[in-house]
């Protein structure tokens, strides 16, 4: 008993000057700048600010970069920094985002140093060292990039830039060794709350400020070593209206799929990877008024909806322990059913959960996620595959398949568009096509709602459900079609604006 206790203690001391050690590591890569020294024939293509680092986006040889350039601070204000951070925090795993600004400034001042003449680097420099994003805050910070990622050691951290988005991913001067890399990702999992080791070298959630990490830790699963890669969210949520705006859905489209939703139909979003899929889930969401129940389930949580009755599920990973229990997709699926709920969402489908969700369709919920495929027939076709295995006869119960797609468009970079929405026809894999895109004019088609409904299975479903006729349902599409053009020419591009508008827009509609 007495060896054990011994080794116990052992390793608690060997620990704690782990992460002592991490702290000063920490503190020391924070505070040393990431400076550009330029080459005689660098070519900046942009230029611009992020707080007080400098951003250039330069072309070298046969190379595109974008380099960091952070103003420096005297040796004795960054030991006096690292003085007072001793102070307040014992060890990596305290909270770094206590107030320690005042108390910092507050010593900086007694010590008699250049604080006034370095103020704003002073403040840069803390609220970097708070954020626990180390060398990646000018780039989290940056809004212009869309994901950061670092796939080994003592290679550079690359980013993928919206506005050079035909260059893909930009190399930074940004290159971290073995150890500052293992820190890096040891940070980052602690700002996810999750919890990453040797024995759980791999984790992924949504920071505090909701960006998204995937990230692994030494070699147990990476053969290369530690690595990450951070999703930014949006500097700001796009909205049905953005995505009308910028051509990814047209406004027919979108009229049709507001109208089609007060049927709890059954949608499914497919693309591939970074086409937009959630994006495009979260914008439809809010054409429902907020007296709905949605109900979501998700393994990392993004959709952020601001409906009233919105009730969000998550996933729970087996992290060991005697009453720790896996709790996943299908497991909260079929629990989400008792739940009362108007719309079952669950923000990507991959195996049995989606019987559920065609289950859930039969009862009456109105049904929608997102599914990787690469076309609509492929993944009508990989729905009745192994792990998923959809009865043909269930799997007419969905309605439309709309896909996305990203391509590249000289002058415009990569962008994204809803390629073509198709509604499954009761046999086999048939499918008809509802809209689809021109990517030469960079036009969906068709234009008009007469084309729509001679088109539209489902329309024709609804007319013949509701006994009505083409006219009062082209009535109907063109009602929604004027709301969403007095959101765009009112600039209502919230979530809560869109949200609160359609709510009066149905009510309205009750009262009438």
């Amino acid at each position: 008993m007495k060896f054990f206790k011994k080794l116990f203690l052992h390793i608690k001391n060997e620990t704690h000057t782990y992460k002592l050690s991490r702290i000063d590591f920490y503190l020391k890569n924070v505070l040393r700048p990431i400076e550009y020294t330029p080459l005689p024939n660098d070519e900046i293509i942009l230029e611009y600010g992020v707080e007080l680092a400098s951003i250039k986006i330069v072309r070298r040889q046969n190379e595109v970069l974008y380099i960091v350039n952070e103003p420096s601070l005297p040796e004795n204000i960054k030991n006096t920094i690292i003085q007072v951070i001793h102070k307040y925090i014992k060890d990596i795993n305290t909270n770094l985002n206590e107030d320690l600004s005042d108390k910092i400034l507050t010593e900086l001042y007694k010590e008699d140093t250049d604080t006034s003449k370095f103020m704003y680097a002073i403040e840069y420099y803390i609220n970097k060292l708070l954020s626990g994003y180390g060398v990646l805050y000018p780039l989290v910070n940056d809004d212009y990039i869309e994901e950061i990622s670092c796939e080994a050691p003592n290679i550079p951290v690359a980013v993928y830039h919206s506005l050079l988005s035909e260059y893909k991913w930009l190399n930074t001067n940004i290159v971290l060794d073995q150890l500052s890399l293992d820190n890096l990702v040891l940070m980052l999992s602690k700002k996810a709350g999750k919890y990453l080791s040797i024995a759980f070298p791999y984790a992924e959630g949504l920071t505090e400020e909701g960006h998204r990490v995937a990230i692994t830790l030494g070699h147990e699963i990476s053969y290369r070593g530690s690595s990450f890669v951070l999703r930014r969210k949006p500097s700001r949520i796009l909205t049905i209206t953005d995505l009308i705006r910028n051509n990814t859905i047209s406004i027919i489209e979108a009229a049709y799929m507001m109208y089609i939703l007060e049927y709890n139909p059954f949608i499914i979003i497919t693309g591939s990877v970074a086409t937009g899929k959630t994006t495009l889930l979260r914008a439809i969401l809010t054409l429902l008024p907020d007296n709905v129940k949605i109900i979501t389930i998700e393994d990392t949580p993004e959709l952020q909806l601001p409906h009233t009755h919105w009730d969000p599920l998550i996933t729970r990973k087996l992290l060991g322990g005697l009453f720790n229990t896996k709790i996943d997709i299908y497991d909260l699926a079929k629990f989400a059913l008792r739940r009362r709920g108007d719309y079952l969402i669950i923000g990507e489908v991959r195996g049995e959960e989606a019987r559920v969700l065609a289950q859930a369709s039969v009862l009456g919920y109105g049904v929608l996620t997102t599914f990787h495929a690469d076309s609509v027939q492929s993944a009508l076709s990989r729905l009745t595959l192994p792990p998923i295995s959809l009865d043909e006869r269930v799997k007419s119960n969905i309605w439309l398949i709309v896909h996305l797609r990203r391509a590249y468009r000289k002058g415009q970079g990569y962008i994204r568009r809803i390629s073509e929405i198709s509604e499954p026809l009761n046999a086999g894999s048939s499918l008809n096509r509802v809209f689809f895109w021109d990517e030469n004019e960079d036009k969906h088609y068709p234009n008009n709602f007469d084309m729509l409904i001679e088109n539209s299975i489902v329309l024709k479903r609804i007319l013949k459900n509701k006994n009505t006729n083409k006219g009062k349902i082209r009535e109907e599409l063109e009602r929604r079609l004027n709301f969403l053009k007095y959101l765009i020419d009112n600039n209502i591009n919230t979530q809560k604006e869109v949200l609160s508008n359609v709510t009066k827009f149905y009510n309205k509609m009750v009262k009438t």
